[in-house]
């Protein structure tokens, strides 16, 4: 494994995020990229903080989303992190984006880039302090 990536771990989650609980219990920074319902304009970036994602719902198992599998975990063990997304124009079934997303993705790209440089070069940072 290349050396700076033996801690880097990227799964797709998909529609089961319960699946994750695992992993979560195991890391400290996770950076979550979905689509994101905030009634904004389609193709509008939201980056929000994982542990101020809160459930806007009481939710059974078989309609667990990742905040709410956070909750699941207790305080200590929860990982920092981002939730980053597009507004999509329409939460249909599907894998074709919208123009507005479409348009939107390097956008996108260039955040989930620069948190990534940001948690690596603190990771860095404190580590060297050790």
């Amino acid at each position: 494994m290349a050396e700076g990536w033996s801690s880097d771990i990227c799964i797709e989650v998909g529609s089961s995020p319960l699946k994750a609980q695992a992993i979560l219990e195991q890391v400290d920074t996770v950076l979550v990229v979905d689509a994101i319902e905030a009634h904004a304009v389609p193709g509008t970036l939201h980056c929000l903080d994982l542990n101020e994602v809160s459930l806007n719902r009481r939710e059974g198992l078989h309609e667990l989303s990742l905040a709410g599998v956070l909750t699941l975990l207790p305080a200590e063990q929860r990982p920092r992190g981002w939730v980053l997304g597009l507004q999509p124009q329409a939460l249909d079934y599907g894998m074709d984006l919208s123009e507005p997303v479409a348009q939107a993705m390097p956008l996108l790209l260039l955040k989930i880039k620069e948190l990534w440089n940001q948690e690596c070069h603190e990771a860095a940072t404190n580590s060297s302090r050790v």
